[in-house]
C-alpha cells in the first residue's frame, strides 16, 4: 500500500524502482496464499489447480526473476520461504492423501494423449520441464507472433522423471515396456534392449517419423519429433536462478516454432515430460533406508522386491509390479535441494499440451548463398526466384525490433546492410530473408564485423 505507487512513476521507466517492483509478485503470492485449493479427490485438486492454482506460481516465478542481485534473491527466498513453501507442502500433502486413497488420475491417460498423433503434417513438439505456469507463458509469447495456441493439460507418466514420462508421450510409445530389470526408471524397447538415444531415434524412423536436429525442418507432409528448450537442465543448474533464465529460453522455442511453421508444418504439438517443485529455503530432508532401495533419486525411489515403507507407494509406469516410493509432500530423499522433480504433486505431474494448428501457405524459396563483412558492412548474396524480399540483420532471429540495421529489399538477389552503431561489433546476430507477409525464408547466424 505504502509503495505500490511508485511503480506508476518515471523512476520505473528508468529503472530505479527495483525493490517497488519485487514487492508486486510478492504481494500476489501473499493474497493468493491465504487461501487452500479446495478438492475431493485428486482430478478436482486438479481442476482448481489448472483453473487457478498455477497463477501462485506464476507469481512466485516473477519475484525470481526480478532479483538483480544476491541481496535481493536472499531477501525473497526467505519471504517466500515464509508465505509460499507452506501453501505448497499443504497442497502437496493433500494431493497425495487423495492419490493414496483414490488412486492416481494418470495412469491410462498417458496414452490417450497421445494416441491421436495425426497421420501427417505434425510436429510433436518436445520441450524438458515444461510446466504449466511455464507453458502459460509460452502461450503468450505465441499469441503475440500471431499464433492461436490451444492449451490443455494431461497428468505425468510416474514416476515425473524424464526417462519414464519423455517415453510415454513419444509416438513411439506402443513398442516400449517396462523389464523387471530395467534401471534409473528408462523402459525397454520390445526385445530390443533399454531404450537409449541411437534405439529412439530408430524407433521413431521404424514408425515413418522424422527426427529433427537443431538446424533441420524436415519435410512438411510426413511427421517428426522436434525437441528444443531444456528447462528442466537449467533448473538442475541454476535452481532459484532459474526464473531469471525462462524468459531467454521461451524466446527460443518461439524461434524454433516460427521457423517451423514458416516452411510448411501446419500442426504443432507442444508436450512436455513433467514439472517441478522450486521450494524457497529449500526442500526438507526425508530419510529412507539405502538397503530398501535399488535406485533412490531426490523426489522419487525404487524399491527393492517385498519391501514395505511408511508412505506413498506406486506402481512404475512402464511396469506396475516395480514398486516407486515417493517422500512426504514437498521432501526430497537428498538434502539441500531446492529444485527437483519426480515427485507426487501437482506441480510435477499436471503437465500442460500447447497445440497451434494453421493453414500452410506457399511461400517463395530462398536461400543465403554468401555473407561478406566489409567493417561494419555486411554484404548478402540470396539465391531466390524474386526480388521482391526483405533482408534484415536481428539480434533476435523472431523479433523484428531487434534490428540493428535499416531493412533492404533484394535487387538482384544482393543487398548490402550497414550496421551504424560501432557497438555492435562482436555482437551475434542473424541475417533473415522475409516476405512482405513477414514470413521467415531463410537464415543465417553470423557475427557483427565478421
Amino acid at each position: 500500500n505504502a509503495h505500490g505507487g511508485r511503480r506508476n512513476t518515471l523512476w520505473l521507466k528508468l529503472g530505479k524502482t527495483p525493490w517497488a517492483n519485487l514487492l508486486e509478485p510478492l504481494a500476489e503470492v501473499a493474497k493468493r496464499t491465504q487461501n487452500s485449493l479446495g478438492g475431493l479427490s485428486p482430478e478436482e485438486l486438479g481442476e482448481r489447480y489448472e483453473q487457478e492454482g498455477w497463477l501462485t506460481d506464476a507469481a512466485v516465478i516473477q519475484a525470481l526473476a526480478l532479483c538483480e542481485n544476491k541481496k535481493q534473491l536472499d531477501i525473497v527466498e526467505a519471504i517466500l520461504a515464509t508465505i509460499y513453501s507452506p501453501w505448497l507442502a499443504d497442497l502437496t500433502e493433500r494431493f497425495q492423501k487423495h492419490v493414496r486413497e483414490k488412486g492416481y488420475p494418470g495412469i491410462d491417460g498417458v496414452s490417450e494423449a497421445v494416441a491421436d498423433y495425426q497421420a501427417g503434417g505434425e510436429v510433436v513438439f518436445f520441450v524438458d520441464g515444461l510446466r504449466l505456469d511455464i507453458a502459460h507463458q509460452l502461450q503468450e509469447l505465441l499469441i503475440k507472433n500471431g499464433m492461436n495456441p490451444v492449451l490443455t493439460t494431461q497428468w505425468s507418466a510416474l514416476p515425473s522423471v524424464t526417462a519414464t514420462a519423455k517415453a510415454a508421450v513419444s509416438p513411439i510409445y506402443s513398442a516400449l515396456v517396462g523389464d523387471d530389470n530395467d534401471k534409473d526408471f528408462e523402459p525397454s524397447v520390445k526385445d530390443n534392449g533399454a531404450l537409449s538415444h541411437d534405439r529412439f531415434k530408430k524407433q521413431l524412423s521404424k514408425q515413418g517419423w522424422q527426427y529433427l536436429t537443431d538446424d533441420e525442418t524436415g519435410d512438411a507432409s510426413g511427421n517428426a519429433w522436434v525437441a528444443c528448450g531444456d528447462i528442466d537442465k537449467e533448473g538442475h543448474k541454476s535452481e532459484l536462478k532459474l526464473p531469471s533464465r525462462i524468459a531467454l529460453i521461451l524466446e527460443g522455442i518461439v524461434d524454433r516454432i516460427l521457423e517451423l511453421q514458416q516452411v510448411g508444418w501446419r500442426k504443432i504439438r507442444i508436450v512436455t515430460d513433467h514439472g517441478w517443485l522450486l521450494v524457497p529455503g529449500k526442500m526438507p530432508k526425508s530419510d529412507l533406508p539405502i538397503q530398501a532401495v535399488d535406485s533412490r533419486w531426490g523426489r522419487c525411489a525404487q524399491l527393492k522386491q517385498n519391501v514395505i515403507v511408511d508412505g506413498l507407494t506406486l506402481g512404475w509406469y512402464w511396469n506396475p509390479n516395480i514398486p516407486i516410493h515417493y517422500p512426504h509432500g514437498i521432501h526430497s530423499f537428498i538434502a539441500g535441494r531446492s529444485y527437483a522433480h519426480g515427485g507426487v504433486s501437482l506441480q510435477e505431474c499436471l503437465v500442460p499440451i500447447l497445440t497451434i494448428e494453421g493453414e500452410v501457405k506457399t511461400l517463395a524459396k530462398a536461400s543465403i548463398k554468401t555473407i561478406k563483412w566489409m567493417g561494419l558492412r555486411c554484404k548478402i548474396e540470396v539465391m531466390c526466384g524474386s526480388d521482391n524480399l526483405f533482408v534484415d540483420l536481428r539480434t533476435k532471429m523472431a523479433d523484428s525490433n531487434s534490428s540493428i540495421v535499416s531493412v533492404k529489399t533484394l535487387q538482384g538477389g544482393k543487398a548490402s546492410l550497414a550496421v551504424l552503431d560501432d557497438d555492435n561489433e562482436g555482437v551475434s546476430a542473424t541475417v533473415v530473408v522475409y516476405d512482405g507477409d513477414g514470413n521467415l525464408l531463410a537464415k543465417q547466424p553470423t557475427t557483427v564485423g565478421g
